[in-house]
């Protein structure tokens, strides 16, 4: 018989889930339109690849563009498989010098299926294997009738579809990026023709399989060890569950406390990373860092604050800085930093904050509690060491039976039937007793003699087999839950059980007959044949293709491949001998990477790999060296190792400047390997200042750089523009001064370093007035003037830089002569600025007003024309004109630095000194510079014109808490408060509050009533934005912890947020439902009845139904797959007015504008119970009516949180 789950696998890899594919089919006018998980653009033709030979196997050749495609179709199952297993976007993985090799990798892997499928082909021929026309056509007929079925679309409508140019363009072009399908023209004949190889080669594969192989047939020994060696798979089957009591899981726990009663820490921390082999001596900017973090602190700074500026710790970087509570021994993330993390937890005070390194930076542990581990918190773990423990001793008891007696043991299998009552997990009390007494009712009537089959068509609610009076059928062990198949299986005929719980709720079971049974054994066997066909055609598929000739064409895939022969081979010479293959084989790519799609730009970083690889053997072989071992041998090989690596990092050097951020770990390997190189200093310093933003790295490198190689001239130029843009000008002069030396006298190079040093020397005599360095500038301008050809490109900017130096000491008419010069030159606006600030030094000031109005009606965006505008109208007494134009420049200064603003500020202020707006704004500023005093400067003059203003008396309490002058800072806040600020300033200030009553009453402590008050005004505030969760949250905090504040409006606050917000036991909107797993099934297949309505989870089609809005109601198992990609679902009766759903149309359609709920969905619901339900993953809310605030609050919170995050919507 054929594999045909083979087949079947074979196809739903290209087709069946549309979280690989990502095609929808929506219909919009009468059109379908295809969506395209990064957004599709239609092209004018199909693309092409030229077809040159990229592999040649046994004398048959495969093209480029089948090798390109192919590696398509590979990196499309790694995104599948990233997304699965919810291990981020794989694209991250194909970035940068390292993903290119990865892309080389996966390439390579590409071509491994290709050279198999053609070698399957090729013997296919030899054997003369071949599948029928009526095969092939059934075959074909299955796939294609099951693709139309999964995307919901008849044959006449795509056929409708692919008959326009635009649909067959577009057609080709997903089904090529998505490694599908390679198609020319997009017909639907020619998507059928394909289809059709694809299965008649599907078919020769299953028959050459057979020829192959042959016929296998196992013994009962065979089979008991085939089971043996796949416990986890057939261990349920074989024994069956186990589901201990808790009376069990307590007494296991007291015989083994000191695995289980565990101390645990809880801290929180700010992390610093440190890049791997820091010295001591490179600490300082880490250590800087870490001392800002804590000098904030210490001014009362709320530490979840100081952790979100400061902390490089991903994991606790929104968490406040707050750990999962870890054992000794163990970090908080169950990775080993190392052993000083956990010392740290473990020995300091509670509430006492230190600062230690460890493998990853530093970090500052502040704990904040520490518990021994209860019975109720160690509970999972018991259950699962007692379920693995008692399994494993069935399991063995089994396994020994069965060798002992050689013969595969015969399976019991039950026919029962059983009465459901449903009961959520998260039942209360309340609802259990509930059930529990519906249950002990069903029972009497049993007792009592009434049928069994009567009372589970009345009280069940399993619909699934209700109406069969509970009929189960047969069934073997662990295809129950264990709490059921443990009952099950204990029962003799005709027997009831008591109630039993579990995940579904309570049941009653009866066994109607027990029999024996081979089925297990049969499907073991069918398992075992086809694992042990698939194992023995691998073997011999591996063993043909290692006799076939294969040829590789592709320039990279070749060395690549000497590369990876490396691996495979034993002995050292065997390996060196294939890196230096490989190494030839990568310079001969460097002539023309003719057919490869991988950029060239990285083979310079793959050589230097391969020498990595060298280099490593030969550490190895120096570490094996024994003590009788000479200096000499030693010697010769540590020379080896320093030649190997010279070369890895020249080569890596050719392709540094292509690299981005994303290499940011392998060029600080490479430091690591080579540090006296300054060639690669050179190169890191610009990729820090390129790629990284990070000058301050960047110039300690090139420090680095000059201190190897003193004479390096570009590091000395990079280091000097570095702290030329820091204003740290003397040292930019020490490094131009350093360089001038370095280069020819008299040449371009000299030139451009004596304009930079000028330029220094300038803006070191703006800064600090002093004339000296002004004068220093002037002199070096003046003798490139003379030397320098009024021709040359720089000629103008030299002229400009002289008129600056005029301007600056205080020779107007100088500077207006070189700005005149450099204009005839160059037209440039910053110079016509100049101009006319020369004008104005002049007292020219119509000329300068001409001047500088002309600037601004031709460049509206020069703040410096608006300045000076505003300079020259003042000087001339029109203060509302000078007013106006410096409003509007800082009105377009936004952008510009914060000294830039505060100097545009004061002229306004001196022209207007009430302008409370533009104080707040200088306030502002400042505050966020730490110039506290001028700050509060600003806002006490603000208060002395608005004593009412808001914003300024939360500016002066900011600056008290700065200060750590607490008390004052309170009375700020709360005086802020009475003059109403907007709602979510409120709610901002009274967290501030909150923070500074922490400090005041101690970090341990409980808020004194200025806390309390806090508290309930964020929560009225939260009930008023519709945030009832963070609004529940307050409220359940000042009823447990401050029971005596208020209990009576609390209480009613209370009242009203359940009366209005349909909270869950969890706090969180809408009511929790049973996660039913999320399997993908096919359309029309049957499938376990949802336990609520609309559905929250469990079983789904391969598509999702389009996001948006539509007046059809959507299959649920449709729209349970949305659901499981974050969806949020609101659906209303059918016989809703159309003003209502007018009403949330409008809504929903407001709130897709914003891309983060572009996955909304509004649709009808045939047989709702309720006129209103919306629905996330495992969640629901039903109501009564539409109300905007209870939705809203719903979508907000479970919005995009589905289990599979996939971005497949564009609103």
């Amino acid at each position: 018989m054929p594999d045909r789950s083979r087949k079947q696998k074979r196809f739903h890899k290209r087709f069946s889930n549309v979280i690989i594919w990502v095609i929808i089919f929506a219909f919009m006018g009468g059109v379908i339109i295809f969506f395209a998980p990064n957004g599709l653009q239609i092209l004018e033709g199909t693309p092409t690849t030229p077809d040159q030979p990229a592999l040649v196997v046994n004398g048959d050749a495969i093209g480029v563009a089948k090798l390109d495609f192919e590696t398509i179709t590979v990196i499309e199952q790694q995104k599948r498989l990233y997304k699965q297993f919810n291990l981020g976007n794989f694209e991250d993985q194909l970035l940068g010098a390292k993903g290119a090799k990865r892309h080389l990798d996966l390439r390579d892997s590409a071509a491994d299926q290709l050279v198999r499928q053609q070698v399957l082909l090729q013997e296919a021929n030899k054997r003369h294997v071949a599948a029928s026309s009526t095969q092939v056509a059934l075959r074909f007929r299955q796939q294609y009738d099951q693709m139309l079925q999964s995307f919901q679309i008849s044959e006449a409508d795509l056929d409708k579809f692919l008959k326009t140019q635009a649909g067959q363009t577009q057609f080709v072009q997903i089904l090529h990026d998505n490694g599908i399908m390679e198609l020319k023209t997009g017909t639907l004949g020619e998507f059928k023709d394909e289809l059709r190889k694809e299965q008649e080669t599907s078919l020769k594969d299953e028959k050459l399989q057979d020829a192959v192989v042959g016929d296998i047939n196992p013994t009962d020994k065979d089979l008991i060890s085939f089971v043996e060696g796949r416990k986890s798979q057939y261990q349920n089957t074989m024994v069956g569950p186990y589901a201990p009591t808790d009376d069990e899981l307590s007494a296991y726990f007291k015989n083994d406390q000191d695995k289980y009663a565990v101390v645990k820490a809880k801290v929180r921390q700010i992390e610093i990373d440190v890049p791997a082999g820091t010295t001591d001596a490179e600490m300082k900017p880490y250590n800087n860092k870490m001392a800002e973090a804590q000098a904030l602190l210490k001014t009362g700074k709320d530490f979840s604050e100081v952790v979100k500026q400061y902390s490089d710790d991903p994991y606790t970087k929104n968490t406040g800085g707050v750990t999962d509570y870890f054992e000794k021994g163990k970090s908080p993330y169950d990775t080993a930093t190392d052993t000083a993390f956990s010392n740290a937890a473990f020995s300091q005070a509670i509430g006492e904050q230190k600062v230690i390194r460890t493998s990853k930076g530093l970090h500052l542990i502040e704990v904040t509690d520490r518990k021994t581990t209860s019975f109720d918190e160690a509970k999972d773990s018991v259950k699962q060491d007692l379920t693995s423990e008692t399994q494993d001793a069935k399991w063995n008891k089994w396994l020994l039976d069965a060798k002992d007696k050689g013969l595969f043991p015969q399976a019991v299998e039950i026919h029962a039937r059983h009465i459901l009552i449903n009961l959520p997990q998260t039942a209360t009390p309340g609802q259990v007793q509930s059930a529990s007494k519906k249950m002990d009712g069903i029972i009497v009537q049993l007792k009592s003699g009434t049928d069994f089959a009567a009372l589970a068509k009345q009280y069940s609610d399993d619909t699934s087999n209700k109406n069969s009076g509970g009929d189960l059928g047969w069934f073997g062990r662990g295809k129950m839950v264990p709490e059921f198949d443990q009952a099950a299986f204990a029962l003799q005929d005709n027997q009831l059980s008591a109630p039993v719980r579990t995940q579904y709720g309570f049941h009653i079971i009866q066994v109607l007959e027990h029999r024996t049974t081979d089925a297990e054994k049969e499907q073991v066997k069918t398992d075992y044949n086809t694992s042990e066909k698939q194992k023995r055609f691998d073997e011999w598929v591996k063993k043909t293709i290692t006799s076939s000739k294969i040829d590789i064409k592709d320039p990279l895939l070749f060395a690549y491949d000497f590369e990876k022969k490396a691996k495979d081979v034993q002995t050292m010479e065997e390996k060196f001998k294939r890196y230096d293959q490989a190494i030839q084989a990568y310079e001969q790519a460097k002539q023309g990477v003719s057919g490869s799609t991988v950029s060239d730009q990285f083979i310079g970083y793959y050589e230097s790999d391969v020498y990595r690889s060298k280099v490593e053997l030969l550490q190895q072989k120096l570490d094996k060296l024994g003590s009788s071992a000479t200096e000499a041998q030693k010697k010769e090989l540590q020379d080896q190792i320093t030649a190997q690596q010279a070369l890895a990092t020249k080569y890596f050097l050719e392709s540094a400047a292509a690299m981005t951020k994303d290499d940011s770990q392998i060029f600080q390997q490479a430091i690591s390997d080579d540090q006296t190189n300054a060639d690669l200093r050179y190169s890191y310093a610009l990729f820090l200042r390129d790629q990284m933003s990070d000058e301050d790295a960047a110039y300690e490198q090139l420090t680095k750089s000059v201190e190897l190689d003193p004479n390096r001239t570009a590091a000395h130029l990079a280091a000097a523009d570095i702290q030329i843009n820091k204003g740290a000008y003397d040292l930019a002069i020490q490094h131009l001064n350093a360089a001038l030396p370095l280069v020819k006298d008299g040449s371009t190079d000299q030139q451009d370093i004596q304009i930079t040093l000028a330029q220094a020397h300038l803006q070191k005599g703006k800064a600090s007035k002093d004339a000296n360095e002004l004068a220093q500038a002037e002199k070096l301008l003046s003798g490139l003037k003379t030397s320098m050809q009024q021709t040359d490109p720089r000629y103008a900017d030299l002229l400009s830089s002289l008129g600056d130096v005029y301007l600056e000491q205080s020779k107007p008419d100088a500077a207006e002569q070189a700005f005149r010069a450099s204009l005839k030159l160059s037209n440039k606006t910053d110079v016509e600025v100049n101009l006319g600030l020369a004008l104005l030094a002049e007292k020219k000031l119509d000329e300068a007003v001409t001047t500088l109005k002309r600037v601004s009606a031709r460049d509206v965006y020069s703040v410096a024309a608006l300045v000076g505008l505003g300079d020259a109208y003042l000087a001339q007494g029109k203060k509302d004109d000078a007013l106006a134009q410096y409003k509007d420049a800082l009105t377009r200064n936004s952008g510009s630095s914060d000294d830039s603003k505060i100097a545009i500020g004061t002229k306004i202020l001196g022209v207007k000194p009430d302008d409370t707006d533009t104080r707040l704004e200088l306030a502002d500023i400042y505050m966020s510079q730490k110039v506290l005093d001028k700050a509060l400067d600003h806002y006490q003059q603000i208060l002395q014109t608005d004593p009412k203003s808001w914003k300024a008396q939360k500016g002066i309490g900011e600056i008290h808490r700065q200060r750590n002058e607490f008390n004052d800072a309170m009375n700020f806040f709360k005086s802020a408060l009475l003059n109403q600020p907007p709602t979510a300033d409120q709610v901002e200030i009274n967290q501030k509050i909150l923070d500074v009553d922490q400090v005041i009453v101690g970090f341990n402590n409980p808020y004194d009533a200025d806390g309390q008050e806090a508290m309930l005004n964020l929560a009225s505030l939260y009930s008023q934005q519709g945030n009832y969760v963070e609004a529940r949250k307050r409220l359940d905090d000042l009823k447990n912890k401050y029971p005596k504040y208020q209990p009576d409006k609390v209480a009613s606050m209370i009242n009203d947020i359940e009366g209005s917000a349909d909270l869950g036991p969890d706090g969180l909107p809408g009511q929790p439902v049973q996660d039913q797993g999320r399997t993908h099934i096919d359309q029309g297949t049957t499938h376990d009845a949802y336990t609520s309505l609309p559905p929250t989870s469990g079983p789904h089609y391969i598509t999702p139904a389009p996001y948006g809005i539509t007046d059809k109601p959507i299959p649920d198992e449709n729209q349970v797959h949305d659901l499981e990609h974050g969806a949020v679902i609101i659906q209303y009766q059918p016989k809703t007015d159309a003003s209502v759903v007018s009403t949330i149309t409008a809504f929903v359609n407001g709130l897709r504008k914003d891309a983060q709920y572009c996955k909304l969905i509004v649709a009808p619901y045939p047989n709702l119970d309720k006129p209103i339900a919306v629905t996330a993953w495992d969640r629901i809310m039903k109501l009564d009516q539409f109300d905007e605030k209870r939705v809203t609050t719903f979508i907000k919170q479970f919005i995009n949180k589905g289990p599979e995050q996939v971005n497949d919507c564009q609103p």
